[in-house]
């Protein structure tokens, strides 16, 4: 029985990715072959593929916080070739955190299963 990770006709891939914020610019650490980013606003951040892939991929999204505030992030407007983070600290009010840890698990496939 063969799984999906292991099967090489829909060509699933397992990005991890690292945006690295610092003095409000952010930079792809971690993956930075895969993806380029762009500070859209305070908190909020598009990542843009280099290969698109062939259906919206599923992103998670961790950040990092220089102090104990703790912040959350949302992942939007997934599409093939881009997707949106936005960081809110506990009052909801958009803050840049010091990275974003990413996981992207998609597929070069339009037909993934």
């Amino acid at each position: 029985m063969k799984s999906v990770l292991s099967c090489n006709q829909h060509n699933s891939v397992l990005v991890p990715l690292v945006i690295e914020v610092s003095g409000g610019t952010p930079s792809i650490g971690e993956g930075s072959t895969f993806a380029t980013v762009a500070d859209t606003a305070q908190g909020v951040f598009t990542v843009t593929f280099t290969n698109g892939f062939g259906r919206a991929p599923v992103v998670s999204a961790t950040p990092e916080a220089a102090t104990g505030v703790e912040l959350f992030c949302i992942v939007r407007n997934r599409a093939t070739d881009s997707f949106v983070v936005e960081c809110t600290d506990e009052a909801g009010t958009l803050t840049d955190p010091v990275a974003i840890n990413l996981l992207v698990w998609g597929s070069y496939s339009p037909d993934e299963a």
